[in-house]
C-alpha cells in the first residue's frame, strides 16, 4: 500500500493531527452529511461524544475546540488560524453554534460535548460519536467515527485498505534501508524516486503545486511563531519559545 507525501505533510491545525485535526474533520463530515441528506433544517440539537484517548487527553490537545469548529463546518486544511479564537469565544459566550455554517442552534458543552472517559469504542482508541436530533428528540442521524492518525478519519464500517486505495507506484519500499537500496540499484536520488512515486498517484503539476503550498504554509507558521509571545493556546499553559530562540540564533550569526 503506497503512502503519499501529502498523507505525511497534511495542512491543518494543531496541536495534534489525531486529536485536533482528525476530530475537526470528523465533525465537519457529520454536519455536511446532515446537509446533503436535507436533514439540517429539521435538526434541533447536535451532540458529540469523545471516547478513549480522545476523552482522556482531549482538553490538552484542544479536541473540544476542534469539535466546535468542525460542527460549524470549518475545514482544518483551509482554516485561517486568526479566526479560531474569535470563533471559540463567540460560541462559548453565546451558547450557540452555527451548524455547518447554516443553522444556528443552542449548544452547551456540558450537555452537547461529552467526554466519555471510562468508555471506549471497539475499533480504535480515538473514537467519536455524533448524534443529531429533531425538536421531538428523535434521532435524525447518528455516526461513529475514528481519528486513526495523521488527520485521517474513518467512519464506522469503512475499510482502511479500501480507503487508502490500491494504486501501485514504480518504486515501492517499506523502510529507509529499502529506499536507500532502491536508489543504489536504480542510480537515482531519493527525491527522484519519491517524485516518480507521487506522479503515479496524481499529475506532476498537482504534486508541484501541493508541495509549494505546504512550503508556504510552513513558512507562514514559522513567521507567526516568531511574532507571537506569551503562552500557547490550551490548558497546559506552555510558554512560547520561538521568539527567544530566534533572538539567540540571530545573535550568533
Amino acid at each position: 500500500m503506497a503512502h503519499s507525501l501529502f498523507e505525511i505533510f497534511r495542512i491543518g491545525v494543531g496541536p495534534s493531527s489525531s486529536h485536533t485535526m482528525g476530530p475537526m474533520l470528523a465533525a465537519r463530515m457529520f454536519v455536511l452529511a446532515l446537509q446533503e441528506r436535507r436533514l439540517l433544517e429539521r435538526t434541533d440539537s447536535v451532540r458529540a461524544e469523545l471516547f478513549g484517548s480522545l476523552a482522556l487527553t482531549g482538553v490538552g490537545h484542544c479536541t473540544d475546540r476542534a469539535i466546535l469548529l468542525g460542527l460549524e463546518g470549518n475545514d482544518p486544511c483551509g482554516l485561517d488560524p486568526a479566526v479560531i479564537e474569535p470563533a471559540i469565544e463567540r460560541i462559548r459566550g453565546s451558547g450557540r453554534l452555527c451548524v455547518a455554517g447554516r443553522r444556528e442552534l443552542g449548544f452547551r458543552e456540558a450537555e452537547h460535548l461529552l467526554f466519555q472517559r471510562h468508555e471506549s469504542l471497539p475499533r480504535h482508541p480515538n473514537g467519536m460519536r455524533f448524534t443529531a436530533r429533531d425538536a421531538r428528540g428523535q434521532v435524525l442521524q447518528a455516526e461513529e467515527m475514528y481519528s486513526i492518525g495523521g488527520g485521517a478519519v474513518l467512519r464506522e464500517g469503512d475499510d482502511p485498505a479500501a480507503a487508502a486505495g490500491a494504486v501501485s507506484v514504480p518504486y515501492p519500499f517499506g523502510s529507509a534501508a529499502e529506499l536507500l537500496a532502491l536508489g543504489q540499484d536504480q542510480g537515482r536520488e531519493i527525491h527522484e524516486l519519491m517524485m516518480a512515486n507521487e506522479c503515479a498517484l496524481r499529475p506532476r503539476t498537482e504534486v508541484e503545486q501541493g508541495l509549494a503550498q505546504i512550503w508556504d504554509v510552513m513558512q507562514d507558521c514559522v513567521q507567526r511563531g516568531f511574532a507571537a509571545s506569551g503562552l500557547l493556546p490550551g490548558v497546559i499553559k506552555v510558554r512560547r519559545r520561538a521568539p527567544r530562540l530566534q533572538r539567540v540564533l540571530e545573535s550568533e550569526v
